[in-house]
């Protein structure tokens, strides 16, 4: 009913309307002696409960009321004793009064789901509607979150339990935080050895059981497109899927039209989606929902239920019930486990003797086999970089596409923050004077003088933040001219852009 009545859905049922009192009617009256009022539903269903104001036809104030009409009065008790009247003042459906009731008495029943706030709205001294009420849940919102953002930047913790932590799915954590410009995605260290255990567990093509963490990713590169061409086993737990889809009926069964206040700065800021966006984005889900099923088989969360108890709790509370599925899965199935979060991997390492994958070193494993093709994977590794993914790796010739793509622009969010990576103080130094070196030629060959100036000032500027920053400029601009080779006036060039950011 809620779904139906908020969310645009009526054209879907057809209520009994009626202004006249009968069966599968509420009726609400008023006492005239007292003046207190009560709901009498004439209940036309079996069993009716006298403790939700229900009674059957048969009932003696049912009769009285029936074939009755808001303002009439009646009897609510006549014999020889004494006799008190009542007058009717509205006749429902008996659906509208529980839906009115839900609306009424949410936040008295449900105190901690803030589904449903209800709001009385003032006027000002200028008799203008005071939205100061709404505004400060804004202001509210806004400050826990924050909070919430700078626990998760100050301890090492994952998307998962970011999720679980606001109470939301894995899918909305990592689109929150993948829009945050300074929160990463804890996805895995990028050792040597969780490279090798990687690439073993793919060689060898065992089976791979997706978590929400590796879906969400996938949903948010849009590489889900591409599972099918991996030639792998995958698998999904009952309760991960589970998840996925009742996200979907949500956004399924929301406005088409609406939005969302949130607060820009000091200005309030409604976020809107056309009805034409909204049509796309659930076109979207309902592609990805399926593609996975055809793709992956659905295996039941039953060896969750084995575990110990105090093991199964603390599962569940650190990384939510679809991720501890997940995670006994793997131990009772032998699965490895397809997880960009760094929580779920750690536990699946201490209660699992299974391998551990992650999406990036799915698809370059993938490429490298021509399963799917250079650019898929290149598109990829730009979203993972721009979406915080910790670790991802980054080769020059995705650098340098996605460049080109942007015209060497730093507007492009793809392009600048795969430049970034580079200034990450995780990468190796022999990894960004490679990459570097195949990409400081290129911008000044292909990228007009004002941007080449831009994107060499940039790049340098966030290597220097490192502490081994200088040492590796240094070693670039020793290197111009061997990375330059022939070309020589490509090679002044790039010097004199070196000199320009700092005398080195």
């Amino acid at each position: 009913m809620v779904a139906s009545f908020l969310f645009g859905r009526k054209h879907d049922l057809t209520l009994p309307e009626s202004d006249i009192a009968g069966p599968g009617m509420a009726v609400h009256y008023k006492e005239d002696d007292s003046g207190r009022s009560h709901w009498h539903v004439i209940e036309d269903g079996s069993d009716p409960d006298p403790a939700r104001n229900e009674f059957g036809p048969e009932h003696g104030l049912s009769r009285t009321l029936t074939g009755k009409r808001a303002g009439e009065p009646f009897f609510v008790r006549q014999d020889s004793v004494h006799q008190r009247t009542a007058t009717i003042l509205e006749v429902w459906s008996k659906y509208k009064l529980r839906f009115n009731l839900c609306m009424e008495e949410w936040e008295n029943r449900f105190p901690e789901h803030y589904f449903l706030w209800k709001f009385s709205i003032k006027k000002d001294a200028q008799h203008e509607a005071d939205f100061a009420e709404i505004l400060k849940t804004v202001d509210q919102r806004i400050e826990e979150t924050h909070k919430r953002e700078e626990f998760y930047r100050t301890n090492p913790l994952s998307v998962t339990n970011f999720g679980v932590m606001l109470g939301v799915t894995v899918l909305d954590a990592v689109e929150h935080i993948g829009n945050q410009t300074d929160l990463p995605i804890r996805c895995c260290p990028g050792t040597d050895d969780d490279f090798q255990s990687a690439e073993s567990a793919l060689e060898a093509e065992a089976p791979l059981l997706l978590d929400g963490s590796a879906l969400a990713s996938l949903f948010m590169t849009g590489t889900y497109i591409h599972l099918g061409d991996l030639g792998l086993q995958l698998a999904v737990s009952e309760g991960t899927l589970h998840e996925y889809r009742r996200r979907y009926l949500e956004k399924l069964n929301s406005p088409r039209e609406g939005g969302f206040l949130t607060k820009h700065g000091n200005r309030y800021v409604l976020l809107e989606e056309t009805p034409e966006q909204v049509e796309r984005r659930l076109g979207k889900f309902q592609a990805f929902l399926d593609i996975i099923v055809s793709v992956a088989n659905v295996e039941e969360g039953m060896p969750l239920a084995d575990l110990q108890r105090d093991t199964r709790q603390t599962l569940i509370g650190v990384m939510g019930r679809p991720s501890a599925e997940t995670v006994a899965i793997a131990a009772s199935e032998g699965f490895a486990v397809w997880t960009d979060d760094m929580c779920v991997a750690a536990f699946t390492a201490e209660n699992t003797h299974a391998k551990r994958v992650w999406t990036d070193v799915v698809f370059r494993w993938a490429r490298n086999r021509g399963r799917v093709s250079s650019v898929a994977y290149q598109d990829l590794v730009a979203d993972l970089v721009r979406l915080g993914y910790f670790y991802t790796r980054v080769e020059a010739e995705i650098l340098i596409r996605k460049a080109q793509q942007a015209e060497w622009s730093l507007a492009d969010p793809k392009f600048a923050s795969l430049l970034d990576w580079l200034g990450n103080p995780y990468t190796k130094r022999e990894g960004i004077i490679a990459i570097a070196g195949k990409v400081l030629p290129e911008v000044v060959r292909n990228a007009n003088s004002f941007r080449a100036n831009t994107v060499v000032t940039h790049l340098l500027t966030r290597i220097s933040t490192r502490r081994d920053g200088n040492l590796i400029i240094r070693t670039l601009y020793e290197e111009v001219d061997p990375i330059c080779g022939i070309d020589v006036n490509t090679a002044r060039t790039l010097k004199q852009l070196f000199q320009l950011w700092k005398n080195v």
